[in-house]
């Protein structure tokens, strides 16, 4: 016996980049920081155990298991949802980082376009800019751009005229002046063929032998925002299948990454303080923002695995085939004040588009956009805090109708998408 004290703090996660092809380990591990006690993919992984039913003689005399697949689940992984480092914000110029919390959102969403900014010229109006150069930007992604007073406002892209033209959906508080900054973002959003698989690594490092080793991985993307203000966000990916793992044993071949002291790629905590517009055409020089109590989002996940008996678990990849699971891929529910045009809103059917935005300490913003959301249930009248009267709006997101800047997939999925979340 070895039996050791092994305090879980003392762990260590990698993810890496899309696995080139199912089961083999990616060439790329990433070093990321979970939530504390929130993220154990050895407590989930293990075998099937068959009962052997041969008959005898003493009916309690039940034959030794034999032993099957390994079960394909792996624990979740849960972290703080972070902003970006100054260093690796996409001013103009900038080459776009792979950050470690960004893999876990690419490959739960589906898509990550990451647009390169540039600088303003004059003539710029809040919903059309003149810039230096919009090569580095695509049609559908989101961008924050700087105003005279040096605090910066997100907004979707939704066409780029010649090379020196960009139009936005939302439009600013003001148009932003000669050399303003437009800082492009890592922008993810669903893409319509979501397959690629992840390779996940963990280490209690209080003691040798404790190491676990995920490959074909695919899992399912989710977001908590807190009751509170002013708590921080998290988002968790739940493993719901893998073609193989391993753990716990010392692993070799590669060997697992480093296990000494390392400081977080991703920049300082986003905490829950949301800015929300919605209307047809959000127009912030005079449009007010509402006043969220609570916010919930649902994405839909319907991971298809391919089943291949070559592999441990027999399973060798996965297709993801949820969209219209209920009429509806996204969905968000918001907990406002009480307002009574919402029910006329709801009455008529109208389609409004929305925008989300959270500013870090640190200068960083998350934005989460959509282009068309309709109510699908009666507003609801609720009670907030300790008597306030407020209500509860449910809206489905629907797909975007802008023109995509091309016919690539990445131009289809961003000019497609129901929602997009932008952090830079």
């Amino acid at each position: 016996m070895a039996q050791a004290n092994v305090l879980d703090r003392e762990r260590v996660t990698y993810v890496g980049i899309e696995e080139s092809a199912v089961g083999t380990r990616s060439a790329a591990m990433k070093r990321i920081h979970l939530v504390q006690g929130q993220g154990d993919i050895g407590a989930a992984l293990s075998s099937e155990m068959i009962a052997v039913e041969d008959d005898r003689v003493i009916r309690f005399d039940n034959p030794q298991r034999a032993q099957g697949l390994k079960l394909p689940a792996w624990g979740a992984l849960t972290a703080h949802l972070k902003g970006v480092k100054s260093a690796d914000r996409l001013i103009s110029g900038a080459t776009p980082a792979v950050l470690s919390q960004h893999l876990l959102l690419q490959h739960g969403l589906g898509r990550l376009s990451t647009g390169v900014g540039c600088t303003v010229g004059t003539g710029s109006t809040a919903t059309e800019l003149v810039v230096d150069d919009n090569s580095g930007l695509e049609v559908g992604q989101v961008v924050f751009v700087e105003l005279d007073d040096g605090s910066y406002e997100a907004a979707t892209i939704t066409a780029l005229t010649s090379t020196t033209g960009i139009t936005l959906r939302e439009g600013l508080s003001s148009a932003p002046g000669d050399t303003n900054v437009v800082r492009g973002a890592y922008n993810f959003v669903p893409a319509e063929s979501r397959t690629a698989t992840l390779s996940v690594e963990q280490k209690l490092t209080g003691t040798s032998g404790l190491e676990y080793r995920v490959l074909g991985a695919f899992g399912s993307l989710a977001f908590a925002f807190p009751d509170a203000f002013g708590k921080p966000i998290t988002f968790t990916l739940t493993g719901v299948g893998c073609s193989t793992h391993r753990g716990p044993e010392t692993l070799s071949g590669p060997s697992f990454g480093t296990s000494t002291p390392a400081d977080d790629d991703m920049g300082t905590l986003v905490l829950h303080l949301p800015k929300l517009y919605l209307d047809t055409a959000i127009t912030r020089a005079s449009d007010s923002p509402y006043r969220i109590e609570k916010i919930a989002l649902e994405m839909m996940s319907a991971p298809d695995p391919l089943p291949d008996p070559t592999q441990e678990t027999a399973q060798n990849g996965f297709v993801d085939t949820a969209g219209r699971d209920n009429g509806v891929f996204a969905q968000l529910t918001l907990t406002v004040r009480m307002d009574t045009a919402e029910e006329a809103i709801f009455e008529a059917g109208t389609l409004r588009a929305g925008l989300i935005t959270w500013d870090c300490n640190d200068g960083s913003i998350v934005a989460l956009s959509f282009a068309r959301a309709e109510l699908v249930a009666k507003p609801q009248k609720v009670t907030l805090g300790a008597g306030r009267t407020g209500m509860t709006m449910v809206l489905n997101l629907l797909r975007d109708t802008m023109t995509a800047g091309g016919s690539s997939a990445e131009q289809l999925d961003l000019a497609r998408a129901p929602l997009r979340l932008a952090v830079g």
